[in-house]
């Protein structure tokens, strides 16, 4: 009997997080110039410092990430119709530590929270949140992670370049799996906004990946014919999914951009009654809670 021992390497790695993208993008017509670079890990003590100088602790999926690969880019480049000159650039990117910058500037309310407005979650930030670049959208906006309070754990938003705010995942493991979904197409993030995206990003969106049209959507509106699919008689089609296993953790996926405390936040630091009542979503999405109730026995 013979073993095999297979090592993984940190560029397997990496690949595997894209589930297969480099291979299916290779058979696109018009698809050339893919780059998946590599990028070394974060120590503990690299993280540790992100986070006392930010003020914020970093959730535990984000944390296996950046212990795994400081980082992540995966660039490649579509020239359609046959021109030279008709050629643009897609990437799927989360930025390094030392990239990660905070943004100031962004507007405050007296009563911050998330809510349901209309199609859409919209978020009103305390004068306590903090906004991290994961990635920049050029002139166009940044992807960020937000931390609603210091204390609770952070959720993925486009925030454009007019300060606006649109929810995209809650954590990063939800968030590669969009942009695989959206093989990586520049301005992608846009579909989940009123305005939408630019008419070239349309036309690439139609070239390469028709069946994500209509490309007017909301995150909630998806979620919801989710749904209505899940509830169909029909048989369960298999679809890719990102091992979360990838990051050493298993990230909490939900549909609902639902703030809570991170695990070790202090008992004297969380939030008044008050504040965690306008942290919570109008909808007043809950989880089920299981009750104890005591029978007292009769006297035999």
């Amino acid at each position: 009997m013979r073993c095999i021992i297979e090592t993984i390497t940190e560029f397997t790695y990496l690949e595997n997080i894209l589930m297969g993208l480099s291979d299916a993008l290779k058979k696109k017509l018009g698809i050339h110039n893919l780059v998946l670079r590599k990028f070394p890990l974060a120590s503990a003590t690299d993280i540790s410092a992100w986070e006392q100088r930010n003020g914020v602790q970093m959730p535990q999926d984000l944390h296996a990430f950046y212990s795994s690969s400081d980082g992540f880019n995966f660039e490649w480049t579509h020239t359609y119709d046959g021109d030279a000159d008709n050629t643009v650039n897609g990437s799927i990117k989360i930025n390094s530590l030392h990239d990660m910058v905070p943004i100031f500037g962004f507007q405050t309310s007296m009563e911050p929270g998330v809510r349901l407005n209309t199609e859409r979650y919209e978020m009103k930030l305390s004068i306590e949140s903090r906004l991290f670049i994961l990635d920049t959208i050029p002139q166009r906006g940044h992807v960020v992670l937000v931390y609603l309070y210091p204390i609770y754990v952070p959720t993925i938003w486009l925030l454009t370049a007019d300060m606006a705010l649109y929810f995209l995942a809650n954590d990063v493991a939800t968030y590669l799996r969009m942009a695989i979904s959206h093989l990586g197409i520049s301005n992608w993030q846009f579909i989940y906004t009123p305005n939408g995206v630019p008419q070239w990003t349309e036309n690439v969106i139609r070239q390469l990946a028709p069946h994500l049209l209509p490309l007017n959507k909301s995150i909630e509106r998806v979620n919801r014919e989710r749904e209505i699919d899940k509830s169909d008689n029909c048989a369960e089609i298999p679809v890719n999914r990102l091992d979360p296993n990838l990051f050493e953790s298993c990230p909490r996926i939900s549909t609902v951009p639902i703030p809570i405390l991170l695990p070790n936040a202090r008992e004297s630091e969380k939030c008044s009654p008050r504040k965690k009542a306008l942290c919570k979503p109008l909808d007043q999405v809950c989880k089920p809670r299981t009750r104890m109730s005591c029978v007292k026995k009769s006297p035999k």
